[in-house]
């Protein structure tokens, strides 16, 4: 049985995968310097320590740790790279929301009754940032004749809803 895996056979590949490894790791440091105190080390996750070969030029050690951090596959690098997904996501949101709130100032006029003044555009800024954030999950406020919704759609987007009502009311 001495072929066996699980007795300490190891085929004879996995010394030169291994020595092959050793010798990418020498060249990538060759190429930064010559592997002395001063040179800067590998790219490494600060969450695993795990190294990658650099594939640019960082423009120092910290840059270098947070691209191989970016690209780490281990469970805190994979959390910390959902968080600044998320954090990507909420500024573009944000340009997003504050584009729509500049172009619905038109629908605000004098024919309907509601000036829109910065007072009003900081509140719907407010409650759709509250929105995006999950703090409320949907923001209705009424101003004057006008009602402004303020919700996200099933993909995370802003929308915002407006509806005049002219009064118009019969009973019977």
């Amino acid at each position: 049985m001495t072929n066996n895996p699980l007795n300490g056979y190891q085929p004879e590949y996995a010394d030169a995968i291994t020595d092959a490894q050793e010798h990418n790791i020498e060249h990538a440091q060759a190429m930064q310097g010559d592997g002395n105190a001063d040179s800067p080390a590998l790219p490494t996750c600060r969450f695993c320590g795990r190294q990658i070969l650099p594939v640019d030029k960082y423009a120092d050690a910290e840059a270098a740790n947070e691209a191989a951090t970016r690209q780490c596959d281990c469970p805190q690098a994979r959390e910390y790279q959902a968080e600044l997904e998320r954090a990507e996501k909420r500024e573009k949101n944000i340009k997003k929301l504050r584009k729509a709130l500049d172009d619905i100032s038109a629908y605000f006029t004098e024919a309907r009754g509601v000036e829109y003044t910065d007072a009003l555009y900081n509140l719907l800024f407010n409650c759709g940032v509250a929105v995006l954030d999950e703090q409320v999950e949907k923001a209705n406020i009424n101003c004057g004749r006008v009602k402004v919704a303020i919700s996200t759609n099933s993909k995370g987007a802003i929308v915002i809803a407006l509806t005049y009502s002219d009064g118009a009311r019969v009973e019977v």
